[in-house]
């Protein structure tokens, strides 16, 4: 055989060879990259209640919901936004009154009925198939069960949050907003959801959302969102609200400064009836009202807010 028959032999088969290596390195990072999904658990904690009265839900002293209709309540709340890390976390509800005999109060019955449990679910990423799999009720919650009516009803319980696969930063190293002087303090929030509002009024949210960046960045953590589909989100919802938004504001009043988180955030809340316990940025189009999420929060040496959470 000739010299240069041999070489391309010797070629052709260290050519074969490196494909064969090459295509086996690629089915073994295929393999590994299946096997890190596969042990990547999406894991969403959340509360799923029953509730016939009016109620107060709260993780850590942040409000999750407000709910003050007087007819029941079956629900299921995420709180992995408010869960920053594994831990354990205290979860409060309060329930309030309802009118018997011209008297504002908790019925004994109502009581009875309603119930409280602390669940987590993995994210379902099959088409068709649901938003959860793996679902379980980790802890029932009791309720204390009384024998005569109360004009309120508050209870605690600590729950152990061990199963998450992220940590987040959140509100951990914000400033501790109950330590300002509370006059002083409303009136910068009050012009800050102003400034807000003014902007979404006249057509530019993406103010808006530039104060929500950690937000958004944060949510890609605990809701197991894709980055790209997050930023699609954001623009998406940019032009929502520049076609939504636009010139149907309404005016920051009748509203309470409200102080959550141990002191590390707050929010404006409407206290009139047809908006009670809403956030105070809300738009109208037609008869459909949507309550802007605004939850704040002040960065240890910083001068602004930011929105941080719902």
């Amino acid at each position: 055989m000739k010299i240069i028959d041999k070489l391309v032999v010797l070629t052709m088969v260290f050519l074969s060879l490196f494909s064969c290596a090459q295509q086996q390195k690629n089915r073994e990072n295929k393999l590994a990259k299946a096997e890190k999904m596969l042990d990547k658990k999406e894991v969403i904690y959340g509360i799923s209640l029953q509730i016939d009265m009016p109620f107060e839900l709260y993780v850590n002293d942040i409000v999750i919901a407000k709910e003050y209709s007087k007819s029941r309540k079956n629900m299921g709340i995420d709180i992995n936004p408010y869960l920053l890390k594994n831990g354990t976390y205290t979860v409060k509800i309060i329930l309030l009154p309802l009118e018997e005999n011209n008297e504002m109060v908790v019925r004994p019955n109502d009581v009875a009925t309603s119930f409280v449990k602390l669940v987590r679910y993995e994210l379902q990423r099959e088409p068709m198939m649901g938003r959860a799999k793996n679902y379980k009720v980790l802890e029932e919650l009791p309720l204390p069960q009384i024998d005569t009516v109360v004009p309120i009803l508050e209870t605690e319980w600590e729950i152990e949050i061990t199963e998450l696969p992220y940590e987040i930063k959140g509100w951990s190293n914000s400033q501790n907003l109950s330590k300002m002087n509370r006059d002083e303090l409303e009136k910068e929030v009050k012009d800050f959801y102003v400034m807000l509002r003014d902007e979404l009024h006249s057509g530019n949210p993406e103010v808006y959302f530039d104060y929500a960046t950690q937000r958004s960045l944060e949510t890609i953590s605990f809701n197991y969102t894709d980055k790209d589909k997050m930023q699609q989100s954001i623009l998406d919802n940019i032009n929502l609200y520049k076609q939504k938004a636009k010139g149907t504001m309404y005016p920051i009043e009748n509203y309470k400064l409200f102080i959550y988180g141990n002191g590390k955030l707050c929010k404006l809340e409407r206290i009139d009836e047809a908006n009670l316990g809403r956030n105070c940025l809300i738009r109208k189009n037609g008869k459909v009202k949507t309550w802007i999420s605004s939850m704040l929060h002040k960065p240890i040496g910083s001068d602004t807010f930011e929105i941080i959470r719902k």
